[in-house]
């Protein structure tokens, strides 16, 4: 098993259609000689062409470190992967410096779900509804121009009512809204989850033009197409999906989850999370 684990750590990624990474960095708990420990996890995620999701590394570094990303991403390199066009990211620093050392130039844009946490981090919980519709109207405004627009009416809003909030938008800067240089950037609506999930239940021939996907939807926390023929995984089969990836090896799931060291319902928590980006 540690072969196979090898194996799929070491394969080539010249023939994979890369055009985004999604980078993260996360904590989980596992049991490490009967005592619970965490650790943390560096995680690369690729996005297709056609919007498909393939996990390409997950490596135990010891933190989110410029030194440590710098490596994951050197490794990615050396197995084939090509220059990508577009980077999402969760804003750490480490990361930042790393990208800017390895594909300086490349676009990156800030995580919206992340920041949309760290809005709420930053005020109490009486005001989190009222911060989440402002938000979610300036994120899934239907033009560029109106993304902007709503993006100045956030700023002066909550500068005044709890500038915390102002501020935490401010400083991810431009980066948060590079996906409006994206030319599928606002084919998405609000309800476009909603719609996808009463697609998927339907079928395309069973549901009304107005209530079928719009052609993007958000993937790591800006907006990548989906064909209306791609099929969207539920939580359990993006966990079997992203894990059996290699392709060229047959690696069960349970040996796998074995092999790293992390107990199952850990992954499909980190998992659900990271299919939320």
């Amino acid at each position: 098993m540690k072969s196979d684990w090898d194996a799929w750590n070491a394969r080539s990624l010249a023939t994979e259609p890369i055009v985004r990474l999604i980078l993260d960095g996360t904590v989980v708990r596992v049991r490490l000689d009967r005592k619970a420990t965490s650790i943390s996890l560096l995680v690369v995620i690729g996005v297709r062409e056609d919007g498909q999701k393939v996990l390409l590394a997950i490596k135990s570094m010891g933190g989110e470190t410029t030194e440590a990303w710098r490596t994951v991403l050197d490794d990615l390199i050396g197995r084939g992967l090509y220059r990508p066009e577009f980077l999402i990211v969760d804003g750490a620093p480490g990361l930042e410096k790393a990208i800017a050392a390895v594909w300086d130039g490349v676009p990156v844009q800030r995580c919206t779900v992340h920041k949309h946490r760290n809005l709420l981090a930053h005020a109490p919980e009486r005001l989190h509804d009222e911060i989440t519709a402002d938000y979610t109207d300036m994120i899934y405004a239907a033009t560029p121009e109106q993304i902007e627009s709503r993006r100045k009416a956030f700023i002066r809003k909550w500068r005044l009512k709890h500038r915390a909030v102002a501020d935490s938008l401010e400083e991810a800067g431009d980066r948060l809204f590079s996906f409006t240089r994206l030319p599928f950037c606002c084919a998405i609506c609000y309800s476009g989850r909603a719609r996808v999930t009463a697609w998927q239940r339907a079928g395309p021939e069973d549901v009304s033009p107005a209530a079928q996907p719009s052609p993007s939807l958000l993937i790591g926390g800006t907006r990548a197409p989906l064909t209306r023929t791609t099929r969207l995984p539920s939580a359990d089969e993006l966990f079997v999906g992203m894990f059996s990836v290699a392709r060229d090896i047959d690696l069960p799931i349970t040996q796998f989850l074995d092999v790293i060291g992390i107990g199952r319902a850990t992954l499909v928590a980190l998992l659900r999370r990271l299919s939320s980006l």
